[in-house]
């Protein structure tokens, strides 16, 4: 019996996929990411070398270069520049020399053409969710010190819209600090950024009389609500 390579399964990874990674990787084990950084390795008679060209770059200080085949050069960089880190992925490029001459400027573009921008302040209440059998029907949450996104800067005063996402009714326990919800915030340039939701305020579980009320409001009202 043959075993079939890795290369006949057809794998695939998109763009996104590969920033999400990079961004978990980031901050999960902030310890070992300077690692990305290191521009030579030795362990004991062999050298390695980093070969990311855009290291130093734009505050670039990660992650990996590769290929997928013949011609199909990549990156996935990471660079922190006064205060605000980008994640860029490139792939497809048809020579190496083109990693770093297109990632320059791509990393030039990501710094230039976009910008902070605060929605609430720390310790403001963004929304309140449903939750149900609490001693309360609602729960306020906020985030976790004032939310920011990231937004092109062009065109100006774009229009955003805010949807707070999260599988309703919440369900207890709940404590005060514990992630129930994501805000999503999308431009009217299709850009998109989600910010993570924490409840401001510890729920209680209610008595019978609590958890029969949510069951009919849920069930005759749960659209609604």
């Amino acid at each position: 019996m043959r075993r079939a390579c890795p290369s006949a399964l057809k794998q695939a990874i998109s763009a996104r996929d590969l920033a999400r990674l990079a961004r978990f990787i980031m901050r999960t084990y902030p310890e070992h990411y300077a690692r990305f950084s290191q521009k030579l390795l030795t362990y004991g008679k062999f050298r390695f070398v980093n070969d990311n060209p855009l290291l130093g770059l734009h505050g670039v200080d990660g992650l990996k270069t590769g290929f997928v085949k013949k011609n199909s050069f990549g990156i996935v960089a990471s660079g922190n520049k006064d205060g605000r880190r980008l994640i860029m992925v490139l792939a497809g490029l048809e020579k190496p020399a083109d990693v770093k001459a297109d990632g320059e400027k791509l990393l030039e573009w990501g710094f230039d053409a976009l910008h902070d921008v605060k929605l609430f302040e720390a310790d403001e209440v963004v929304a309140s969710a449903r939750v149900w059998g609490g001693d309360r029907m609602w729960v306020p949450l906020k985030g976790k010190g004032a939310i920011t996104i990231v937004l092109p800067r062009y065109p100006p005063n774009q229009k955003l819209k805010a949807e707070v996402i999260y599988r309703r009714p919440l369900k207890l326990p709940i404590k005060k600090g514990d992630k129930v919800a994501v805000l999503r915030v999308t431009s009217s340039s299709n850009s998109v950024a989600e910010v993570p939701l924490y409840a401001s305020e510890t729920v209680k579980p209610g008595g019978i009389v609590r958890r029969g009320l949510d069951t009919i409001v849920h069930h005759t009202l749960g659209w609604f609500l």
